[in-house]
């Protein structure tokens, strides 16, 4: 296919007068690039961990939370942290969600905690739980102590 061919008159000098025209293709390749948007939240596997410890000792991790993000991208879809929101609790977690103590625990001072966890995703987008639907946005955990007594029987007033 050419473009419309447009005759110039001939030169003098020239035996003939040719058309000038220019091609033009049907196809050209186009290359469209669609970036991810960070649209979803992490959310949890669970929405309720729960675990029993020994009073006295620090443990390494006591269990491990973990959450997913429904994102395509790695940026969006890999969590980057995780945070404890419950205020003034003896614990923490690292960035692959293991719990762990950060104090020796007493079943005389408290036999029970109750921790809110959340998760961030690479994107900063932070698990919700205020958002509805059907898995948690936060997850919680609930802890209980057992206590040793001399003869080191486990006496667990809390049973799982």
């Amino acid at each position: 296919m050419y473009a419309r061919c447009r005759r110039y008159p001939p030169l003098h000098s020239s035996p003939l007068s040719l058309p000038l025209c220019f091609p033009i293709t049907c196809r050209a390749v186009v290359h469209i690039q669609v970036n991810d948007v960070n649209e979803f939240a992490p959310v949890f596997r669970e929405s309720e961990y729960r675990a029993a410890v020994t009073e006295g000792k620090i443990y390494d991790s006591i269990l491990q939370v973990e959450a997913t993000d429904q994102d395509c991208s790695p940026q969006y879809s890999q969590i980057c942290n995780y945070q404890i929101s419950s205020t003034n609790t003896p614990f923490a977690i690292d960035r692959n969600g293991n719990i762990r103590n950060t104090e020796k625990l007493s079943f005389d001072r408290q036999q029970q905690f109750e921790i809110q966890v959340t998760a961030w995703d690479c994107g900063q987008k932070r698990a919700l739980h205020s958002v509805p639907g059907p898995h948690q946005r936060q997850a919680r955990l609930q802890t209980w102590l057992a206590r040793w007594d001399q003869s080191h029987s486990c006496s667990d007033p809390m049973r799982l």
